[in-house]
């Protein structure tokens, strides 16, 4: 009878054993995965924010705004540099789309509208793009590139004052704009 105890005392601190080597284990792996869970975010907003790799910031993008923890301006930033991704590709309609939804994200950040002004500018739409550089300077009244971009509009819709009030403007904002000086020069604007 001894040995019996002796056994089944050797096997109870053996199933222990095993239940807080089990209980580690899963200790470990539940934190491995919380630490991975925790990272992807800050992974994605990695991705989401270089500008070097289209492909790479449109996924990491798409991953932050799957992951909906992020509100109002930020959830703003992500569709707008997926945006921006997507403009890189000549995906003209896909980056309008998501500078459309930053737009609806935050009213008052003239970035969006910037973007999708340019969007639809490569898209030959320059009536929507004069909107948009309008709506992004309304904001942003000190954006230079607005202003410059504004002014390829109205110089492409044949408003010849307006873009060279728009250079002047941007020349103003930034002294050092070498383009917004060339297209006045070929307006014949000294």
């Amino acid at each position: 009878m001894i040995t019996h105890i002796a056994v089944w005392i050797t096997q109870a601190v053996s199933i222990r054993e095993m239940a807080v080597r089990l209980l580690l284990v899963l200790s470990f792996f539940l934190f491995s995965l919380a630490q991975a869970v925790a990272e992807e975010p800050t992974k994605a907003i990695a991705d989401c924010n270089q500008f070097e790799d289209s492909a790479r910031q449109i996924k990491g993008c798409t991953e932050f705004i799957r992951l909906g923890k992020a509100l109002g301006p930020n959830l703003a930033v992500a569709y707008t540099n997926r945006g921006i991704a997507y403009a890189a590709q000549g995906n003209f309609k896909r980056a309008i789309r998501d500078f459309t939804e930053a737009i609806k994200l935050a009213p008052d950040d003239p970035h969006p509208y910037y973007n999708r002004g340019n969007a639809y500018y490569d898209l030959k739409k320059y009536e929507k793009a004069l909107a948009d550089y309008t709506a992004a300077i309304e904001r942003g009244p000190e954006m230079a590139l607005a202003y410059y971009n504004r002014g390829l509009a109205h110089q492409r819709l044949g408003h010849r004052k307006e873009s060279i009030e728009d250079f002047q403007k941007a020349l103003s904002l930034d002294p050092s704009s070498q383009a917004a000086r060339d297209r006045l020069h070929k307006l014949g604007v000294p």
